[in-house]
């Protein structure tokens, strides 16, 4: 009997403990914390990419001009809330209506953690700071999964702007692309959609977006990656003086690089996916060497871009 009454005290205690961590969790203070967890890991994220691209980067004889990488950082400042716009309109048929500013807020300050490698650290970060606002980790990951398939089709479709920069005998073998224009716009039909979440997430709840919709979400993300994509020539022109005529070519390179890197979701410890992809592509335009600095510079920039606008976002 005494150990039975034993075992009723700690239940007790641990429901009472319970209790006040959930309380804690609806305090505004608990979202600081959390947020200040993501951005010190992102800020070793940051740290162990310097560490791994160091030889590489002190073995360049650099003549960087930073005037281009100030362009390359406004017009990032211009690309980033169209990317925010896009995810607070998936966010706001599946969530119901969350304020603009938190949507920037939880983005800005989860976007960096996204370039750690080993998992999408950014999708849970999300998952965690939308559940401070009562959004289910369900519902984060449905919106992230859209905005996914959105990232790859838009960066699909840029990639054809690559077309008329390639070699003649680059563009017969290219041949398999052409089909791409029609299979993405199929994929954006919702119903196309809730199948593919019901197979990745196991999600049945009908998603409230007509085909009219995710057909302007796809125009603007070509929009987010045009702006990437004069994002990277202006980091090539602190390096290179590539012509602006290229500049189409460079954003076709951009999205497709990006489309890549998303399909391979997880990518490997050191050069990723997405670098080794825009290394390859940008070697068309630049010498080979140049190309893979670049794609290395292009990613420490982005980061230390992220970043600065993490800090931002949390002041929010």
């Amino acid at each position: 009997m005494s150990i039975f009454a034993d075992d009723v005290t700690m239940w007790s205690m641990a429901r009472a403990i319970w209790t006040r961590v959930r309380l804690l969790g609806d305090q505004r203070w608990t979202r600081w914390i959390i947020t200040g967890l993501i951005l010190v890991l992102s800020a070793v994220g940051l740290g162990g990419m310097l560490v791994a691209y160091w030889p590489t980067l002190i073995a360049y004889r650099w003549e960087l001009r930073p005037l281009p990488l100030v362009v390359a950082y406004v017009v990032y400042s211009l690309d980033l809330p169209l990317a925010v716009w896009g995810w607070s309109i998936i966010m706001g048929r599946l969530a119901g209506s969350i304020g603009l500013r938190e949507h920037f807020r939880v983005y800005c300050s989860t976007l960096v953690a996204g370039r750690i490698p080993g998992a999408p650290w950014h999708i849970a970060g999300r998952a965690v700071l939308y559940k401070q606002l009562g959004v289910s980790r369900r519902v984060t990951g449905s919106a992230s999964a859209i905005e996914m398939l959105l990232i790859i089709v838009s960066g699909l479709l840029s990639g054809c702007l690559t077309w008329p920069f390639l070699p003649e005998s680059a563009k017969s073998q290219l041949i398999w692309f052409a089909p791409v224009v029609p299979i993405g716009l199929g994929l954006m039909h919702p119903t196309v959609i809730q199948a593919i979440l019901k197979r990745l997430i196991q999600n049945e709840t009908p998603i409230r977006l007509r085909y009219s919709d995710t057909l302007e979400l796809l125009g603007l993300y070509l929009l987010v990656w045009g702006l990437g994509g004069v994002v990277l020539y202006a980091v090539i022109r602190a390096l290179y003086p590539l012509p602006v005529t290229m500049l189409p070519g460079v954003v076709g390179v951009w999205g497709l690089a990006g489309a890549v890197a998303s399909l391979v979701f997880f990518s490997p410890t050191g050069l990723g996916v997405k670098e080794i992809t825009l290394s390859l592509l940008l070697a068309l335009f630049i010498p080979a060497g140049l190309a893979v600095v670049t794609a290395i510079l292009m990613r420490l920039f982005l980061t230390a871009a992220e970043f600065s606008w993490a800090i931002i976002a949390s002041r929010l």
